[in-house]
């Protein structure tokens, strides 16, 4: 017993993991640092505690990392850095090297990555708390901000879509050049189909929790 618990415990220190859950009408992410979660969600989620324990507890107690650091609301002002790899200022997350925009605003990501926007975000991004650079911001974030006189699309890995958004994907595409896009369970079912077929005829692998469910994204 107390081997397989020491195992346990030195597998819980090494987990490094994000989640987006299912959850119909809400959004809900965990980005779990060995025992030590971010949680990311809409609104209601988030004061919503009975419906919060529906959906994140299971996974949690059977991945020990119950511990919860941080709550974020999407459509706040979010500027949070913590030791255990989590970054996040406005839209923009940096989870250990990956980075995941967060859209439930369409004009609120065009505004973000506009010219002067993303400048702001790479001084951000790539700044600890006491204002000093750490040089681990999203790479792309100095070395792609203009092209010809305008911004060419914003290299991230991930793309998380919420809110029930029926967003132009070309003009998207225009600004935004994902490596996956996420849709998850608060855009109802027939539009999350619409925006899947959508982008995959543009080119863009999909994940849609309605037809798939949670997306977990494991890191070594």
């Amino acid at each position: 017993m107390n081997v397989s618990m020491t195992w346990r415990t030195i597998g819980n220190s090494l987990q490094r993991y994000f989640v987006v859950y299912h959850a119909s009408r809400e959004t809900a992410v965990d980005f779990t640092t060995a025992r030590e979660t971010v949680f990311l969600a809409s609104a209601e989620m988030a004061s919503n505690e009975r419906q919060k324990r529906f959906t994140v507890e299971a996974n949690r107690l059977r991945r020990g990392g119950r511990e919860e650091m941080s709550q974020l609301v999407i459509g706040d002002s979010l500027d949070l850095h913590t030791p255990g790899g989590f970054r996040v200022h406005d839209d923009l997350i940096c989870f250990h090297g990956l980075s995941i925009l967060v859209m439930h605003d369409q004009s609120a990501v065009h505004a973000l990555l506009s010219s002067a926007g993303r400048e702001s975000l790479a001084n951000a991004m790539n700044s600890s708390p006491t204002g000093n650079s750490t040089g681990t911001g999203n790479p792309s974030s100095t070395d792609a901000v203009i092209q010809k006189g305008k911004p060419r699309p914003y290299p991230v890995d991930y793309l998380l879509i919420t809110g029930d958004l029926n967003p132009d994907i070309k003009a998207l595409l225009h600004i935004v050049q994902p490596g996956r896009v996420l849709l998850d369970g608060s855009i109802r079912p027939w539009r999350a189909s619409d925006l899947e077929e959508s982008l995959t005829e543009a080119g863009v692998e999909v994940w849609n929790t309605h037809r798939k469910g949670a997306y977990l994204r494991e890191l070594r």
